[in-house]
């Protein structure tokens, strides 16, 4: 592989990774603060996971697909137009989503979607932007 379209992956999994805790940053405050209190108690940070609605995993989830489409666009619009690069940015940001559902008691419904959407959702992104740039 060219330097280039290594740095092209690299920089794809890591603005989608970005994205992705930027956006459940986001939402996560519009349904609960927090604080020092819920940070440092274990037992108090399940409680509050396990009283989220439905509605702030879904937004989530979509949030999460646009940005694994989001970073698979970016190997083919500063790469070159292989797909198989934007595959690679899936994989690594599936990884990641594996490791948060471990780490994190989120319902397992969320957790299944969250890992098997992202590599879908970054081959997408891909696709429609290489068509785009042909």
């Amino acid at each position: 592989m060219k330097p280039f379209n290594t740095l092209s992956i690299v920089l794809g999994s890591l603005i989608t990774v970005c994205l992705l805790l930027a956006f459940e940053n986001l939402f996560g405050m519009a349904y609960f603060t927090p604080t020092d209190k819920l940070i440092l108690n274990h037992d108090l940070f399940l409680r509050e996971i396990k009283l989220l609605p439905a509605s702030f995993y879904l937004i989530v989830i979509f949030c999460n697909g646009i940005a694994c489409y989001m970073g698979g666009m970016l190997p083919v619009v500063i790469g070159d137009e292989k797909l198989k690069r934007s595959a690679y940015i899936g994989v690594i940001v599936s990884l990641f989503a594996v490791i948060n559902s471990l780490v994190i008691p989120f319902p397992l419904w969320y957790k299944i979607t969250s890992v098997s959407m992202c590599l879908p959702m970054a081959i997408l992104g891909g696709e429609i932007t290489k068509r785009l740039f042909q």
